[in-house]
Formats: structure tokens, C-alpha cells, sequence
């Protein structure tokens, strides 16, 4: 305060603003730094432009907290969110300010009521500066750069870099990282709150996120690998990391088609820009530190030929427990939105009979001629395409000793997790019917029941739904 410096000494000020006292906010390894007013001089006017009859304080100031100096209070790696001087005056905020500080994220106030040719925050504090490009003497990685609003009234050295988001709201563990929020009230100029990719998490530089060297991990849960996709299709994504997930990225055949900053991580792809035939898919998972982690590559096939239906032949059935492998027979074809529904040894209208209506007109039905299945408790379901590849399972296991009717609540949910099913007496069984809303998934299986009675074993099915 009037001149004084934290760990000694002081600088002759007469100015004000140059009275402004620095604050420094420290809550486990968050550190946030506040100074008013406070000025930085002209040392560095050749290489960002800034010019003001400020004294320098600013050095003074920051070298005292900074290491090896006479009050250290901050770490090399610099600070966490600085709120920058005098609303972004070039009065303020000079390289050491600026080199010293290192920080993650600035924040700006400003707004409307400025004196004509103030022009803040200024071109060559915000964006030589603290969006370091003026390389010369600015040796620190740029900031992310928020503001309150636009400035006004503007003028030619009127910055408009930074995000304007309106009430700004800034919360930390303390532990690992910090989250900058904002609500988008913004009376001069955009609202920018949706291309800021706000709320958005930082790693603490003081913090385990300041080591961070751990990748995201990141997987495509929907569709399935080989599954067939027409129309709009939704590709789904989940992604996890140790600090925080800073966004996820959707990859077509090798190109960037999406970016998604928030969970749940989606894309909606419009699959008739694509032509028929096969695709890859995969997701590239950024965490706040820049590591990248990437998915399994998916495998899909695009088909938008109008009410074709999908041929499964070949495709097979895994049972576990009581081992079965059953391969679908040639020429099978399950329909857009319908079901293959295969019996142990009954015919079709015996089958009908048993479960008490007519399967509709979207249901191939199957007489496995008693290969297929042969449920006794305790069996599960994978199925594979043709080619070999895994589409769908392994699902949860039926009870022991059987005596159920294992229903799948929606073809999108994961068939490993019980939650996704509903498991109900055998009794309940609805061949040819009940597949739930969807999401253009592909196929896959849907019910599995068991058929109690003397005798009623012939009429157990495995139900497979084509979801599209």
C-alpha cells in the first residue's frame, strides 16, 4: 500500500491507481490474483505497445511473490486465474506482470460507462499480452481469456479477443482443479458463454492436474461395432479421466466431424451424406492438461436403401453355459425395425399358439429344429456378424434354474448391466414384440425365454431386434 511491497522495500508512487493494493487468494494449490489499478510502466512499450505514465509497480510486486524472491507465495509454474488490472487498461498488466504470473486464465471486467478513448480492455494488453502475442518479450503460454462484456463506448484500440460471458463464477477443490463458469448476461456486445465452451475445468498448477500426464479414456458406446446405420444415426460417447475431461472429438473415416465439450458426449450424424458400405468410427478424448486418449476404432456399415432390411446370414449366436454356437441360416433377412425370432423346435404356428397371438408381419420367425437355444439357468448371449465381429453382448445371465424371460428395456442400453433388462417370468414372454425407442443402433438381441411345462421346452426363443 503506497508504494510498500510485500518482503520489503517500496516504490516512490504519487498516482492513485499506483496505491491500489494487490491481493493474492490462495485456497490449496488455487491461487487467484487481484491488484486494482495498479500500474506496470512502460518498460515494455517496444515489444506490446503499451504506454502510460504509470509508475512500474507491477515488477516489483510480482518478483516479491514469485520464487527466489524476498516473499514468495506463488510456484514457478505461476498462478491460476489473474484479474487483470485497471478493466485492461495499457496502464496495466506489463510483461513481468504478465511472465511471472504464468496464469491459466484472465479475467476482465468491463462494460459500458468508459470516457471516450479509453478503449479497454486494449488491443495491446489483451491480446500482445495476455494472448501472448508479442513473442518477443511475452514468454509464457497464452491465457484463456474471459471478460464481463464488451467495452463501450469502443474505438480503434478496442479489444474484442477475449469471451464476453457476463457474472463470472470461479470454483475450486483446492486439490486438483478449478472451474470457470459464467451466465451469460451481457449487456454490451454477444453473449459468448456457448463459444468459450463454458463451464470449462482447469488442472491447479499447484495441484496434482499440474502434473497430470494420465490420458482421458474414451469409448463409443453406441452403435455397436458392425452394426448397420442408415438415416440420422446418434454416435454416442463416454469419456473418463483422472482431473477432468476438457472435450471429446468424433472421427468419420479418419476426419474430424464433431466436438463436444460436455457429458454426455454425442454427434448426431446424418449417415446419407456417407455412402453405402463401411465406415469407421472413433472418439479422441482431451483432458484439461491436453492429453489425448482415443477409442477402439468402431466398424459400421451405412445402408440407406429405402426398406431393404438387413441380411444376417451367417451371423451367430454364442450361448454360454449350455455352449452353443448358432449360425443364422442363408437368405435371413430381419427388417427395418422388426425381429428374427429363433425356436428351439416348434413350428411357427405351434410357437404362436404357445405365446398366444400371431407374430406380425416385421417377425422371421426360426425353427432351429432343437439346435438353438437350449436354456436350463444360468446362459448368456453374444452375437457376432459373418465377418467375425462382435455386435452385441454378452448379455446377463438368465437365473438358476431358469423359468425367466430376459427383456431388453432399450436396444441402446448396454446389454452387460442388469439395468438394462427386465427380468420376468417365463410366462411373460412377448416374441416378435416390445423393443423399446432406440437410437439406430443395429441389431441386437432383445429377449431370451425360457418355456415352462412338461414338453414346453420346444417353445424357448432368442428374440433379435433390428434397430434402425
Amino acid at each position: 500500500m503506497n508504494g510498500s511491497i510485500a518482503g520489503g522495500g517500496t516504490v516512490s508512487v504519487s498516482d492513485e491507481n499506483d496505491r491500489s493494493i494487490a491481493v493474492l487468494v490462495q485456497y490449496g494449490g488455487f491461487d487467484w490474483l487481484w491488484a486494482s489499478d495498479l500500474g506496470g510502466g512502460s518498460i515494455d512499450n517496444a515489444c506490446t505497445g503499451r504506454s502510460t505514465t504509470q509508475v512500474d509497480v507491477e515488477t516489483a510486486v510480482i518478483q516479491a511473490i514469485s520464487p527466489g524472491g524476498p516473499f514468495p507465495l506463488i510456484s514457478s509454474g505461476g498462478i491460476d486465474v489473474l484479474h487483470v488490472n485497471h478493466h485492461g487498461s495499457e496502464s496495466s498488466t506489463n510483461m513481468n506482470w504478465m511472465n511471472y504470473s504464468n496464469p491459466a486464465v484472465a479475467v476482465i471486467a468491463t462494460g459500458a460507462g468508459q470516457s471516450e478513448g479509453w478503449d479497454f480492455p486494449r488491443k495491446d494488453v489483451l491480446e500482445n499480452v495476455l494472448l501472448a502475442q508479442a513473442t518477443a518479450c511475452i514468454t509464457v503460454p497464452a491465457a484463456f481469456v474471459v471478460q464481463s462484456e464488451e467495452g463501450s463506448p469502443a474505438g480503434s484500440l478496442t479489444s474484442f479477443a477475449g469471451y464476453s460471458v457476463g457474472n463470472i463464477q470461479i470454483t475450486t477443490d483446492g486439490l486438483s482443479t478449478f472451474t470457470l463458469a459464467a451466465d451469460g448476461q451481457v449487456s454490451e456486445g454477444p453473449n459468448e458463454v456457448e463459444a468459450a465452451g463454458l463451464p470449462r475445468t482447469f488442472p491447479l498448477d499447484d495441484g496434482a492436474g499440474g502434473m497430470d500426464t494420465v490420458p482421458p479414456i474414451t469409448s463409443i458406446t453406441a452403435p455397436l461395432n458392425g452394426a448397420s446405420v442408415s438415416g440420422t444415426s446418434t454416435v454416442n460417447a463416454m469419456a473418463s479421466d483422472d482431473v477432468a475431461v476438457a472435450r471429446v472429438e468424433f472421427w468419420l473415416d479418419g476426419a474430424l466431424q464433431s466436438t463436444d465439450l460436455t457429458s454426455p458426449y454425442s454427434w448426431i450424424w446424418d449417415t446419407t451424406v456417407s455412402p453405402n458400405g463401411p465406415h469407421t468410427l472413433e472418439t479422441k478424448a482431451f483432458d484439461v492438461a491436453g492429453n489425448q486418449g482415443s477409442s477402439t476404432v468402431v466398424s459400421v456399415s451405412v445402408d440407406n436403401s429405402t426398406g431393404s432390411g438387413l441380411d444376417i446370414t451367417d451371423w451367430q449366436l454364442v450361448q454360454a453355459n449350455s455352449a452353443i454356437t448358432y449360425n443364422l441360416p442363408p437368405g435371413i433377412v430381419i427388417p427395418d425395425n422388426g425381429y428374427v425370432v429363433i425356436g428351439r423346435n416348434a413350428t411357427k404356428a405351434a410357437f404362436e399358439a404357445f405365446w398366444g397371438s400371431a407374430l406380425p408381419s416385421n417377425v422371421v420367425y426360426i425353427n432351429s429344429e432343437g439346435a438353438f437355444p437350449a436354456i436350463n439357468g444360468l446362459e448368456n448371449y453374444t452375437l457376432h456378424n459373418a465377418a467375425g465381429v462382435e455386435v452385441d453382448g454378452t448379455t446377463i445371465s438368465m437365473a438358476s434354474p431358469a423359468g425367466q424371460s430376459i427383456q431388453r428395456k432399450d436396444p441402446c442400453l448396454p446389454a452387460n448391466q442388469t439395468a438394462s433388462w427386465n427380468i420376468l417370468p417365463s410366462s411373460s414372454g412377448s416374441p416378435g414384440s416390445g423393443a423399446g425407442v432406440g437410437c439406430d443402433i443395429g441389431v441386437v438381441i432383445n429377449e431370451f425365454s425360457d418355456a415352462l411345462g412338461t414338453g414346453n421346452f420346444v417353445y424357448e426363443f432368442v428374440e433379435l431386434h433390428y434397430d434402425r
